[in-house]
């Protein structure tokens, strides 16, 4: 299926693209695939490295320092933040589980130029009603924010940023 013509693909054809592309001459880092023929070269880049799948994984690699650094910039970075606040766990409470997500990020040549670590929540252990019972999405609704912004412009008020939050001050 093409894309609607309406998005600017007018006359888009894949298979037209692809046959009318003009002709590259092999290179050294542009060598012709098996089974492709005629002027289609292609350009294909593999990491070596393989990604950990666990902490375990990670520690036991080769690349356990440049793992251990993307997991402190991770920690760091969470901190700077302010992502979290320490507090007691309720009586009866389930603490959420967090594991570790690796990703090496490669260049054009198939070199690693970054390693990537992410903390992330398992949410999906939780159940609504049991060790949760609201959803908080920090997420502006457009509905709220015409209103307000029709409210200041009808009331004379200004905005003033203050500490990174939106306040609006009374009078000119």
């Amino acid at each position: 299926m093409n894309p609607p013509e309406r998005y600017g693909f007018e006359g888009y054809s894949p298979e037209a693209s692809m046959r009318d592309a003009p002709p590259r001459p092999p290179t050294p880092e542009n060598q012709p695939l098996e089974g492709i023929k005629g002027s289609q070269w292609a350009n294909i880049s593999v990491l070596t490295v393989e990604e950990p799948k666990s902490y375990r994984q990670a520690k036991v690699s080769p690349q356990w320092s440049d793992w251990k650094k993307a997991m402190d910039e991770e920690l760091k970075s969470l901190e700077e933040n302010d992502v979290w606040d320490v507090i007691p766990k309720p009586a009866g409470g389930k603490i959420v589980a967090s594991r570790w997500v690796y990703k090496a990020k490669g260049n054009v040549q198939g070199e690693v130029e970054r390693y990537k670590a992410r903390l992330v929540a398992k949410g999906f252990s939780q159940i609504l009603g049991q060790d949760y019972d609201e959803i908080f999405a920090p997420v502006v609704r457009y509905d709220s924010l015409r209103l307000l912004l029709t409210l200041s412009a009808c009331k004379g008020w200004r905005p003033h940023n203050s500490t990174s939050k939106l306040h609006f001050c009374i009078g000119y």
